[in-house]
C-alpha cells in the first residue's frame, strides 16, 4: 500500500510538471476566455431607519468598486429606490425609480486602492422619484435602495446578476447590490396607536390563547406610556385593577414594563399567588406591534406579543 501511494504521488507530480510546461496553461485559458465582471462592496450605511413623518430623513451609502481590469472599467452607478406596498386594501403603490447617479469622476481611491464614493438622498427625494406623497406610505410597507453598475464597455450589473454566494458571503467581499431600509414613525404621544383592543399573537405564560383580545389604553399621566389591562384575563383575581404599564424610552421604540400591582394569580387549587411583573422589549412605532419579555418574579421570563385588532 505504501509503495502504491508513493508511485501515485510521483505520477501526479510528473503530470503536474508536464501541464506547467505546456504552451497553453489551463489557468491562462480561463483568464483569456472568461469575461470578468464588476462588483461593489458596502463600506458603510447611515440612516438605516427612515422616519415616516420626516421627509428630511437621509440615507447615506458608501460603496467601493472593483473589476477584473484594475478597476478601470467603471463608467457610473445609478441608485434606485423600491417601495413594496404591503397594505391589503386600496391601490397597490409598489414601484421602483432611479433616485440619483454617481459618475466615475466622483470616486476617489481608498486605502486599498479601490474607487470609493458616498451617495446621499433624503426620504423626500425618494418619494419624489417614486411619484408618491408622504401620506401614501405606511409603516407596514417595505423600502429598499439598490444600485446598478455601468462599465465603459457597455455592460451593467445589478442585484439580479449576482449569485447568492457573492451576495451573502459576508465580510470584505459581500456584494448584494441592495440594502433594505426600515421605517419608523416619530412618536410623541402613544395614544395615537395604543387605544383599543389588541390581538394576542404570542403568550409564553399561556393565560391567553392566540387570537384572544386584550384592552389597551393610553396612560393619562404620561404621553409616552400606555397600559395593557388585565380585564380579560380569566386566571387572576384582580382583573379590574391590574395592568402592565409600558413606557417608551427611546425613538427606536424600546420599552420598559412594570405592573402597577402584584398579579393575584389563582392556582388550580385555589391558592392566590402575589406575583410582581416587570419586563422590557420593543414596539413598532408605526404599526403599534408590541413585543415584550415579561418576567414573573420567581417564575421566569415569558414572551408576549400583541398587535392592534384593526
Amino acid at each position: 500500500m505504501k509503495n502504491t501511494l508513493i508511485k501515485s504521488i510521483a505520477c501526479s507530480l510528473i503530470l503536474a510538471l508536464a501541464a506547467c510546461d505546456s504552451e497553453e496553461k489551463v489557468i491562462d485559458k480561463v483568464f483569456d476566455e472568461v469575461e470578468q465582471g464588476a462588483f461593489t462592496r458596502i463600506i458603510s450605511i447611515e440612516g438605516t431607519v427612515i422616519d415616516l413623518n420626516d421627509t428630511s430623513s437621509a440615507v447615506s451609502l458608501t460603496l467601493a468598486y472593483q473589476d477584473g481590469e484594475d478597476n478601470t472599467l467603471l463608467d457610473h452607478i445609478d441608485y434606485s429606490v423600491t417601495l413594496t406596498d404591503n397594505t391589503v386594501s386600496g391601490t397597490d403603490l409598489s414601484g421602483s425609480a432611479v433616485v440619483g447617479s454617481a459618475a466615475a469622476s466622483s470616486f476617489t481611491n481608498n486605502q486599498f486602492g479601490e474607487p470609493q464614493t458616498t451617495f446621499t438622498f433624503t426620504y423626500g427625494e425618494a418619494l419624489t422619484a417614486l411619484g408618491l406623497d408622504q401620506a401614501d406610505i405606511e409603516g407596514t410597507d417595505s423600502f429598499e435602495v439598490s444600485w446598478e453598475v455601468f462599465t465603459t464597455d457597455g455592460r451593467s450589473y445589478t442585484k439580479g446578476d449576482v449569485s447568492g454566494d457573492v451576495a451573502a458571503v459576508g465580510g470584505y467581499y459581500s456584494s448584494p447590490f441592495f440594502y433594505s431600509i426600515a421605517f419608523k414613525c416619530g412618536l410623541t404621544d402613544t395614544s395615537t396607536l395604543f387605544d383599543g383592543d389588541f390581538v394576542v399573537n404570542v403568550d409564553g405564560w399561556e393565560d391567553y390563547g392566540e387570537g384572544d383580545l386584550v384592552p389597551v389604553i393610553p396612560d393619562p399621566n404620561d404621553p409616552l406610556s400606555f397600559r395593557i389591562l388585565g380585564t380579560n384575563n380569566p386566571y387572576i383575581e384582580n382583573p379590574d385593577t391590574f395592568y402592565f404599564g409600558v413606557t417608551v424610552v427611546d425613538e427606536d421604540g424600546t420599552v420598559e414594563v412594570a405592573s402597577n400591582e402584584p398579579w393575584h394569580y389563582i392556582s388550580g387549587g385555589g391558592t392566590v399567588y402575589m406575583v410582581d411583573v416587570v419586563g422590557s422589549g420593543s414596539i413598532n412605532t408605526c404599526t403599534g406591534y408590541v413585543n415584550i419579555d415579561l418576567t414573573f418574579v420567581g417564575f421566569g421570563t415569558y414572551n408576549f406579543q400583541i398587535e392592534p385588532a384593526n
